[in-house]
């Protein structure tokens, strides 16, 4: 199996199982294990990383478009790798927020759904990037 298959395949599996968390395990506003919410209270500093990634994205390709600074596309690439693992665990942390903190409400589910969403196109980006 080759390793970009096999990291396909396990970004494929995240963003599978945080769509189950959101269908079989919404928050329901009660307060849960404090560890978890312990856990849960970075969210909102780990949600910033993977959108200044995925900022430096088309910034690094515009840049790397010309042939002496090909190898900023290279560097795109791996921006756009650690972009989608930042994608996949901002909201993980973001469910235990509102799992475990007594957080309930249609805005906080809109805003749980765009986030497992932006997280499967950024996996998607980076699975049809040549």
């Amino acid at each position: 199996m080759k390793p970009r298959f096999r990291l396909a395949l396990i970004g494929l599996v995240a963003i599978v199982g945080l769509f189950c968390l959101l269908i079989f395990a919404p928050p329901d506003g009660q307060e849960r294990a404090a560890l978890w919410q312990f856990f849960g209270r970075f969210h909102p500093l780990a949600v910033h990383l993977p959108i200044a990634l995925i900022l430096l994205v088309p910034l690094l390709e515009i840049a790397g478009a010309g042939r002496q600074r090909g190898h900023l596309r290279a560097a795109a690439a791996f921006v756009l790798g650690l972009a989608v693992l930042a994608t996949l665990f901002a909201p993980l942390l973001g469910w235990l927020l509102a799992w475990s903190g007594g957080y309930e409400g249609a805005l906080l589910t809109r805003h749980m759904w765009g986030g497992v969403s932006l997280a499967a196109l950024c996996w998607s980006t980076w699975l049809l990037r040549p």
